[in-house]
Parts: structure tokens; sequence; C-alpha cells
């Protein structure tokens, strides 16, 4: 395994600890975990370092979450991201996908 790094894009922040805690570990020995709460800096993050890896809330301050999903993906278009929410609506995830 190389050297990957991986954006946390979290508010709330018991969840951001959490995936800070279990994720912490093995980033520290072989890459870099960075992490945001708001959308504006998300998409800086996300253009400055080119993470391998974006998990995301998408229910953040500063934007709308769906709207840097857009954006993130326009500048790292293969980057893998994955949505981690508690937001129910239907139309919400067809959109994500």
């Amino acid at each position: 395994m190389g050297s990957y790094t991986c954006l946390i894009i979290e508010n709330d922040p018991l969840e951001l600890d959490f995936l800070q805690t279990v994720l912490g570990p093995m980033f520290q020995e072989k890459g870099t975990l960075l992490t945001c709460r708001d959308g504006v800096k998300a998409a800086k993050l996300a253009q400055e370092h080119e993470p391998d890896l974006i998990l995301m809330d998408i229910m953040i301050p500063g934007t709308e979450g769906m709207d840097i999903l857009e954006q993130i993906r326009e500048i790292l278009p293969h980057c893998c991201i994955s949505i981690v929410t508690n937001r129910a609506e239907f139309r919400c995830a067809q959109r994500a996908i």
C-alpha cells in the first residue's frame, strides 16, 4: 500500500471525531488524513491536496453539500467519494448517484 490522502468533510463534532478515531491510525502510518467542517473549505482542500478518498456529509454549513460534491467531481473526476449522512430523502440520493 502506497501513500494515500483522505479528506473527511463533516460538520458534526462527534461524527468527525469518530471517523478520525477509526481512520486516523491507518492514515498516520500510510498517508494523510485531512478534515474540515464546511463546504467552502472542503472544495479548497480537495483542489489543493487531490485526495484519493473523500468521506463527506451532504448536510454541511457554508453551501449545499450536493453542490460541493459536484464541484469536487469537476476538479477530481476519478476520486472515490463516499457520502456519509443521515439525510433520508430519496431525491437527494438520486442526485448523488
